[in-house]
């Protein structure tokens, strides 16, 4: 993303996402996984004249999930278990939502929990999951999913 300025003038410049500054001081922002909203403030280095764009640029991530290959971990805290999903390449990211689904013995779904990435984790208490043995991660981006084969929990 760029602003278009053609002043002839040196700029400095502060990109926000999400109404927060971000480390990045040069006229150009390139983007590969982190949704958000942007907005660009550019500053005049003469005269330390600012403006503050009023168009936004916003970056939804298209990656297609189809195409990679996630994996999940569980770690047991005292009441909860831990959930945390990931890929090779690391590039999950906030691209949409988790899906959660424990299983008993026969195979039967016995919980589900669904909600938006947050750091790749899911903290779900065990109470909740009925005496699951099993468990399921599915990323769901828009119509797409990609789930994981099950795990054994424990």
């Amino acid at each position: 993303m760029k602003p278009n300025i053609d002043a002839g003038i040196e700029f400095a410049y502060s990109w926000y996402k999400d109404s927060t500054l971000i480390e990045n001081n040069t006229n150009t922002l390139v983007l590969t996984s982190d949704e958000g909203v942007y907005k660009p403030k550019v500053v005049a280095v003469k005269n330390r004249d600012s403006k503050e764009f009023n168009s936004i640029y916003p970056f939804t991530h298209c990656l297609d999930i189809s195409n990679i290959n996630i994996n999940a971990s569980c770690a047991i805290d005292d009441t909860n278990y831990v959930i945390t999903v990931g890929n090779i390449a690391n590039e999950l990211g906030s691209i949409g939502e988790f899906i959660i689904d424990f299983y008993d013995d026969t195979s039967k779904n016995v919980y589900s929990i669904s909600q938006a990435i947050t750091n790749n984790t899911i903290i779900v208490p065990i109470a909740n999951t009925n005496n699951a043995i099993a468990y399921t991660v599915t990323i769901k981006k828009g119509v797409k999913t990609k789930s994981t084969n099950k795990v054994r929990l424990g």
